[in-house]
């Protein structure tokens, strides 16, 4: 399970590496290579892939409860 967060991880970089390089070609290319290959990869990681999908889903539902009860307040009577 480590391993489908490293891999998520390094793919969100890679994607992140497409965006910001796009003016260099070069750098822009070893980017979306990596990108590909790993996305090609992720194929392999089967249930595992459960485990960072869920992390992911806990943290923006913790962002939107903490959005909802932002601008509300409490009374404490």
């Amino acid at each position: 399970m480590p391993n489908a967060t490293f891999l998520l991880n390094y793919l969100g970089g890679c994607a992140a590496g497409v965006m910001l390089f796009r003016g260099t070609r070069k750098k822009w290319a070893i980017s979306l290579i990596s990108l590909i290959a790993t996305a090609f990869m992720r194929l392999f990681l089967g249930w595992a892939i459960l485990y960072p999908i869920i992390i992911v889903l806990f943290v923006l539902s913790g962002k939107l409860v903490k959005r909802t009860f932002k601008n509300q307040t409490f009374d404490a009577r």
